[in-house]
């Protein structure tokens, strides 16, 4: 009966085929005995597979990334209401929007703040004026709002 034998020392395999006939008495037994792990040479071996010894880590093992819930567009002014009564010759306007829109108050682009906020400061005739706010962003949203402001002077 043939018998193959494998072995495996420092990076090399060793085969020996070995013909002989069977013993009347079997060999003696030998519990294995614990052998040092072998550190993986820099090269490759010729014959043998690279293997990994890195320990498997659960979930993804690339960061994810952010992601951007749209935001429908929006024009909100927060003051003056509608129709207010002033006794100053200026009025701030104040209101807010989507944080990448454009704004601009009777003509005049609005300073916008990272949260969407915006002001601005809108000078004021005797009487009834009107105040127009624009807003638009780069994917197309648009609204615009208008307020009469009412100078009364002292």
């Amino acid at each position: 009966m043939n018998r193959l034998v494998l072995a495996l020392a420092l990076g090399t395999i060793t085969v020996a085929v070995a013909c002989a006939q069977p013993s009347p008495t079997p060999p003696p037994t030998v519990a294995p005995s614990p052998t040092p792990p072998v550190a993986a040479s820099p090269t490759p071996t010729v014959g043998l597979l690279p293997t990994s010894t890195a320990t498997p880590t659960a979930g993804p093992t690339s960061t994810p990334e952010a992601t951007v819930s749209p935001v429908s567009f929006f024009l909100e002014v927060l003051s003056p209401t509608d129709e207010t009564v002033v006794r100053q010759a200026s009025v701030e306007v104040k209101g807010r929007s989507v944080p990448d829109a454009v704004v601009s108050v009777n003509g005049q682009v609005a300073s916008l703040a990272a949260d969407g906020t915006f002001s601005a400061t809108v000078p004021l005739q005797e009487g009834p004026n009107t105040i127009e706010v624009l807003a638009s962003d780069f994917q197309g949203g648009r609204a615009s709002r208008l307020l009469t402001v009412i100078y009364a002077a002292q």
